[in-house]
């Protein structure tokens, strides 16, 4: 009996460290659905949306996204020292580095709405 319980939480743990994992994204050419997106749900739109556009800056759909990651804006906050006032999130931990290479990966691909 004891055993099996073992067992059942041996598997339990293996899950849950498993459950937070970022979804699998290919680092040279991000999909927006699957990766870019969510960096900018989980980080940005609480701040950048259409009831409160922080800095003017919506950013919800591909279009509103795309077009700020090309102009640059994006990227220059997102890579200042977390010490820096304009760094983005505001408030918030600095995205990591994966995310941050997704979003530049994802700029050099021409930001593909796939």
């Amino acid at each position: 009996m004891r055993f099996y319980i073992i067992t059942i939480l041996f598997f339990l743990l293996i899950n849950a460290c498993a459950y937070d994992e970022l979804p699998l994204c290919e680092i040279n050419n991000p999909s927006f659905t699957e990766c870019i997106k969510p960096i900018f749900t989980d980080n940005c739109v609480s701040c950048h949306n259409q009831q409160q556009p922080g800095g003017n800056l919506i950013l919800e759909t591909y279009y509103d996204i795309s077009q700020a990651v090309k102009n640059g804006d994006v990227i220059d906050r997102i890579l200042r020292e977390h010490s820096d006032p304009l760094v983005m999130p505001l408030g918030s931990p600095k995205l990591s580095e994966s995310e941050i290479q997704l979003i530049i990966n994802w700029n050099e691909n021409e930001t593909p709405n796939n």
